[in-house]
C-alpha cells in the first residue's frame, strides 16, 4: 500500500472512531509511511479549513466519506505541500 492510499484509509479509519495509526505502519517503505503521517496528520490539523475550500468548489449535495476524505488529502498536499 503507498502512502497516499493509506493516507484515505486512516482518516476513514479515524472518522469512524478507530485506531488510524496500525494503519500508517502498516506501510512498508519508509519514505511512504512518513508522507502518509504527514498527510494524516496534517488534514486533522487542518480539517475545518481544508472542508471550506472543498465546500467552496463542491456542489451542494452530500459527499460520501470516502470521496471527503480523498479530496481532504488532496487539497491538504495541493495547498501545504
Amino acid at each position: 500500500m503507498n502512502g497516499r492510499d493509506a493516507a484515505v484509509a486512516a482518516l476513514g479509519k479515524y472518522s469512524a472512531g478507530g485506531d488510524f495509526r496500525e494503519l500508517i505502519t502498516r506501510v512498508g517503505d519508509a519514505r511512504e509511511r512518513a508522507l502518509c503521517e504527514k498527510i494524516v496528520l496534517g488534514v486533522l490539523q487542518n480539517a475545518y479549513f481544508l472542508d471550506w475550500h472543498i465546500a467552496r468548489c463542491a456542489k451542494k449535495s452530500k459527499l460520501q466519506p470516502i470521496v471527503r476524505n480523498i479530496l481532504r488529502a488532496a487539497a491538504y498536499q495541493i495547498i501545504f505541500l
